[in-house]
């Protein structure tokens, strides 16, 4: 029998006693894989054994080596598959979670069904994907943009309500008493309270603190955050606090200051100072900096 198809059949655990004894015996080649490298190709849902057999085909190197270095390496392989399937009990059906310390972090990723979404900071998605091709359906806590694929419904759920399209982009922002959807493009179906609301292009459903009503809006194509600015249009400010607090990574306090007022404006991802410039100076905010500790106060002289 040949190395490749011994390979094959000890990845896929169907080797017999005579063939394990023969694939013992030294051989002319080497499997070296480094544990980073196992657990970045590894994925829960599925195994390929053809596939692993490539991989570890790819690293044979050209030099013989001797039988014990070549045992060394087997016990290596055989650790890191131990540790694989300790990661795979730790893994549950979910796609994917951004976890709550990734602050000022966007990320870009596709769904099953060539879906693109862009989770905001402090974002989290998850999905069965065992399910998905019968249930198009994602869990939603924080802030995305979705480009969804045309097919059957899409459902979004949130703490707060159900979103559900058939194909269009849209734009779902669940924070702490303060749920938003706007509808780019297509035609979205929103869900609260046991209420239905049905959005067209630059039209918005906005719930504050349990009191929700639609909206129009005016951006064309996709929310300003994905571009590297956060925009809010008559919102409380203490949501824009909280927003600058992810995209940025540090903490604010503040004092003497109506966090419930109204603001519209906008602020960048990319200058601290400037960001706080603009969320203070039209509300005749001062502001500190000190590290990552951000101090708001109507009584201090403005920077």
């Amino acid at each position: 029998m040949k190395e490749e198809d011994y390979i094959k059949k000890w990845l896929d655990s169907s080797l017999s006693d005579e063939e394990k004894r023969l694939f013992a015996q030294p051989k002319k080649f080497e499997v070296d894989v480094s544990m980073s490298e196992a657990l970045s190709r590894f994925r829960a849902a599925e195994y390929d054994v053809d596939k692993e057999y490539d991989f570890f085909r790819d690293k044979k190197p050209n030099s013989k080596k001797s039988p014990a270095n070549r045992s060394f390496i087997w016990l290596k392989i055989a650790a890191i598959f131990i540790m694989v399937l300790g990661f795979v009990a730790y893994i549950t059906s979910s796609f994917y979670s951004s976890d709550v310390d990734l602050l000022a972090t966007k990320m870009e990723l596709s769904l099953p069904d060539d879906t693109k979404v862009i989770l905001n900071a402090e974002s989290k998605l998850s999905y069965d994907e065992d399910s998905w091709s019968e249930k198009r359906q994602a869990i939603l806590e924080g802030e995305v943009f979705f480009f969804v694929t045309k097919g059957s419904r899409f459902d979004i759920v949130s703490q707060s309500g159900k979103v559900s399209v058939l194909g269009t982009s849209f734009n779902v922002k669940d924070r702490e008493g303060f749920f938003e959807v706007k509808c780019y493009e297509g035609l979205v179906k929103v869900e609260v309270d046991g209420e239905e609301f049905l959005l067209t292009a630059q039209q918005a459903y906005r719930m504050v603190d349990s009191r929700g009503q639609k909206t129009a809006f005016y951006e064309k194509t996709r929310p300003s955050w994905t571009k590297g600015a956060s925009s809010f249009e008559k919102e409380p400010y203490i949501q824009v606090i909280q927003e600058l607090e992810r995209q940025y990574g540090v903490s604010i306090s503040y004092q003497n200051i109506n966090t419930q007022r109204s603001f519209s404006g906008k602020f960048t991802h990319s200058d601290l100072t400037l960001a706080l410039e603009s969320i203070t100076k039209p509300l005749n905010i001062g502001f500190e900096v000190s590290g990552k500790e951000v101090r708001l106060a109507s009584d201090f002289k403005q920077n």
